[in-house]
Parts: structure tokens; C-alpha cells; sequence
């Protein structure tokens, strides 16, 4: 969905003062766009925050031609680290160009858990940058995460870097991608199931395009933390994405 937000003096303008407008800068376009989404089991970096189950997720985000923007997202959650029962996840950043098929993405994200028990600290900041790339196809991204210590980290920072790549296939609704992250810290799997405070994530997959606005995906998720049903053990995550 896509807005744009002219002042009304443009709108009522006369013929002058509407010529004089072609001189000058358009004004500001803001986009808005939302997606909603079922999957099997919601993961986050080889976790399962759902408990192993099914769960629901929606983002909304409003996006300046500036490269600014700012989002909300929700979804239902019943365990991982912060238990509780719905993350909501406030977010603002910059996002642009810096180079011929290169963009830079940083900003910060707050992390809220509703449904926790009182004097349970859950809540959480994460600043975070990345650099995309577009290679024809392909798309690369490399990401970084930072939580400075905080209560819900018992004080402790965690550092979680990524690699992301996707390619699509030429003439094809078929996209596979694959993704690998190392977390250091508190939000670990290891942190939470042992060996370590240390844990390697990974997952392979595709997305199907069905629709412009449909998408469906499966991945196989894994880490190297001890194996727990329905939290750190491998597993294979189905999803339906709609976008508008």
C-alpha cells in the first residue's frame, strides 16, 4: 500500500503558485506497508519463542523517501528466553544507498514481552546494521546486532552477526535463500540450553510467490546448541506471508 502525504496547499493552490510548485523539490513521500503471517513454529536465531507451536505475526512499517523509517511488528509468543505471551518489537532506522547496488541499513529495535510474570525484567534494546548487496538475482546481506547489558540480559551484552543470501530464480515465483549467525551472549541458545553462551544458527529454504501480495515459505532450522524438543532442536517451519 503505498500513500503519499502532499500538503493541502498544494492541492488548493492557483495556477501560479501550482507552476511555482514544478520548480521546486516534490514533497515528501511517505510509504506505508504491513504484512501478515501464519507459520509453524516462530524461530528467532534457532530458537523457538512459540513453544514449538503454531504462531502468528504482523509488521506494519512507514517508510520516508529519505530513507528513514519506523515499524512496529507483533507476534505470539510462548516460550524462548523471554517467555511471555506476545513480542511486540518497535523499530527505527535508515536505510539507503551508499554505493551503485549497495545499501547500508542501521537503526535500533526494542524488544517488549507482554504476559510476564511481575518483577520478571524482559524487555530488551538492540541497536543493529547491515550492508545489502544486489548481484543480478542475488541479494547478500551481512548483519550485526549489539544488546548492550541490560536487566533482562542479567547486565551482560550479546552480539549476534549474520550473513544472509537469497537468489531467484530466473522466470520463476521461486526464491531459495539460506542464512548463518553466530550469537555471543544471554540471548543464545547455548546461554539457554547449554553448552555455551556461544551458538552457531542455520537455515535453508525457499518462497514461492503465489500472488504479488501471497508468499509461501518452508525452512529447515538448526543450531549447534544441545537439542531441545520444541526450543533448540532442528526442525522444518512452514509459512504463509501476506503483504499489503
Amino acid at each position: 500500500m503505498r500513500i503519499l502525504l502532499v500538503p493541502t496547499a498544494i492541492l488548493f493552490a492557483t495556477p501560479s503558485v501550482a507552476q511555482d510548485s514544478y520548480d521546486t523539490d516534490p514533497p515528501p513521500v511517505i510509504e506505508l506497508s504491513g504484512e501478515a503471517s501464519v507459520m509453524t513454529d516462530y524461530r528467532f536465531r534457532g530458537i523457538s519463542y512459540s513453544d514449538g507451536d503454531v504462531a502468528a505475526r504482523f509488521n506494519l512499517e512507514a517508510h520516508h523517501a529519505s530513507g528513514f523509517y519506523a515499524g512496529v511488528g507483533a507476534r505470539t509468543v510462548g516460550g524462548g528466553p523471554q517467555a511471555g505471551d506476545l513480542e511486540f518489537e518497535p523499530y527505527a532506522g535508515w536505510k539507503n544507498s551508499i554505493a551503485p547496488l549497495i545499501d547500508l541499513d542501521v537503526g535500533v529495535a526494542r524488544r517488549i514481552y507482554t504476559g510476564v510474570p511481575a518483577g520478571l525484567p524482559s524487555d530488551y534494546w538492540e541497536p543493529y546494521a547491515g550492508v545489502v548487496g544486489q548481484l543480478g538475482p542475488a541479494k547478500l546481506r551481512l548483519g550485526a546486532a549489539w544488546a548492550p547489558g541490560q536487566d533482562a540480559l542479567l547486565d551482560e551484552d550479546n552480539l549476534y552477526l549474520s550473513a544472509d543470501a537469497e537468489f531467484g530464480l530466473p522466470f520463476s515465483p521461486l526464491t531459495v535463500e539460506a542464512h548463518v549467525g553466530q550469537s555471543e551472549g544471554p540471548l543464545s541458545a547455548g546461554a539457554l540450553v547449554g553448552p555455551g553462551d556461544s551458538t552457531t544458527d542455520w537455515s535453508v529454504g525457499a518462497r514461492y510467490t503465489f500472488l504479488p501480495a501471497l508468499t509461501a515459505r518452508v525452512q529447515y532450522i538448526g543450531n549447534d546448541a544441545n537439542s531441545v524438543d520444541g526450543l533448540t532442536d532442528d526442525t522444518v517451519v512452514g509459512s504463509v506471508i501476506f503483504r499489503f
